[in-house]
C-alpha cells in the first residue's frame, strides 16, 4: 500500500511557511511579474482593449519590466529647447535598468498664444465690451 504523505503546518506562527530569499533576488525584477506583465500585454492586444495610460507607463515595451522608480529604471526631467528655455518642451525621460530602453512623455503645459493672436483677442474683447456698453 502508498503511504499518503501529509503536509505539516509550520511549528511556529512566526516562521514564514517559504524559505527566505537569497539576498541576490531581492531587488531585481521577478520573472513571474514579467511573465504577469506579457501576458496582461498579450490579452489587451488579442481583446483590442487599450490598456489605461498609467498602465503602459509602468511597464517596459521590450522586456515587460514592471518600471518602479530607484529600482528597476530611472526617470529625468529634460528641456532641449534652446537651454531649456521653453517650459511647454519638457519630457519625461524613463530609462528601464534591465534592457536599458528610454521612453519618452511629453509633459504638457498650457502654451501661451503668440503675440498676434493676444492682440486679435485683446481686439475683440474691447469690441464686445464697447457694443454691450
Amino acid at each position: 500500500m502508498e503511504s499518503l504523505s501529509i503536509a505539516r503546518a509550520p511549528e511556529s506562527l512566526d516562521q514564514p511557511a517559504a524559505p527566505d530569499l537569497p539576498a541576490n533576488i531581492i531587488g531585481r525584477p521577478s520573472h513571474l511579474a514579467r511573465q504577469y506583465a506579457s501576458q496582461l500585454r498579450a490579452t489587451s492586444l488579442k481583446s483590442q482593449q487599450k490598456l489605461p495610460r498609467g498602465v503602459k507607463h509602468t511597464l517596459c515595451k521590450r522586456c515587460d519590466t514592471i518600471l518602479v522608480p530607484g529600482s528597476t529604471c530611472s526617470k529625468e526631467i529634460e528641456n532641449k529647447s534652446r537651454g531649456g528655455t521653453k517650459p511647454w518642451a519638457d519630457v519625461l525621460v524613463v530609462k528601464c535598468g534591465v534592457c536599458g530602453t528610454v521612453k519618452r512623455y511629453p509633459q504638457v503645459k498650457k502654451r501661451t498664444m503668440k503675440l498676434v493672436d493676444r492682440r486679435r483677442h485683446a481686439d475683440d474683447a474691447a469690441k464686445t465690451e464697447v457694443a454691450a456698453g
